[in-house]
């Protein structure tokens, strides 16, 4: 069975994917790089300067200052717990291609020149178009939450800020056009331990996604795929979140953490 990967090439990335080849062989990864066309410094200049945008803008650069340490204590962690201390690095044996986008037409051309009977979609900004239909069997999403309570992003910040510690997870769904809404193959709850911080959630959550990943696709090599469609539910967005929402959620997360026996 060819499997392929859309993704990114952060340290929780690398882990999960290296994880599935050890038992299911990668046929190749792709890793999108985030680029941005240049603005003229005038027009830079001229967005700033927009009481919403100046203001939306220095927001996010507090934010980005009072959480600097703990992004720090993130990346430690994750070294440490999913590499054991090593630099993070994708095996060797995968191939492995850079692209600019994920919806461009030569990067679909790409994927479909791998003949893939799964794609496996982890961390990217959305899909569109043409790259849902090019897997035989199916494309799907590994996705940080329980669905269809919480889609979108900004996750677990969300889940932490309504106090809904119950719908801290992970939900392996078929990708569609719609965001977050296609049918769900696998789905696994998160339970909090007393050592937990915001800062070992991404890879608790990464390391209960491995394992499910790998029991959905000996599930499709096995034609033993089950698919439950989603209920009513609520899509999250990452930009509705602000200073005081962010140190909500932290504060949240500390008072249900001293409950824990």
């Amino acid at each position: 069975m060819n499997i392929v990967f859309l993704t990114l090439g952060s340290t929780h990335h690398c882990y999960l994917i290296n994880d599935v080849h050890q038992h299911f062989a990668i046929k190749k990864v792709f890793l999108q790089e985030a680029y941005a066309a240049p603005t003229p410094w005038d027009e830079k200049l001229k967005a700033l300067l927009k009481p919403q945008k100046l203001r939306l803008s220095l927001e996010e650069k507090l934010m980005n200052a009072l959480f600097a340490r703990e992004k720090q204590q993130e990346a430690r962690y994750e070294k440490e717990l999913l590499f054991k201390g090593q630099e993070p690095y994708l095996d060797a044996t995968i191939a492995c291609e850079k692209v600019a986008s994920f919806n461009h037409e030569d990067t679909v051309q790409k994927v479909k020149a791998e003949n893939p009977d799964l794609i496996i979609v982890f961390g990217t900004p959305i899909l569109k178009g043409e790259i849902l239909n090019v897997a035989h069997k199916a494309i799907l999403n590994i996705h940080r939450g329980i669905v269809p309570e919480y889609k979108g992003g900004g996750l677990p910040t969300w889940t932490l800020y309504n106090n809904d510690f119950d719908y801290l997870g992970v939900t392996i769904h078929v990708c569609t056009a719609n965001l977050d809404a296609g049918d769900i193959v696998a789905q696994q709850s998160y339970r909090l331990e007393k050592n937990d911080h915001i800062h070992t959630l991404r890879a608790k959550t990464t390391m209960l996604a491995a394992q499910l990943l790998k029991e959905v696709i000996r599930g499709y090599a096995q034609a033993k795929v089950t698919y439950a469609k989603q209920g009513p539910g609520k899509t999250w967005r990452s930009k509705d979140l602000n200073l005081n929402k962010e140190i909500i959620a932290r504060r949240n997360l500390k008072k249900h953490l001293q409950t824990l026996n």
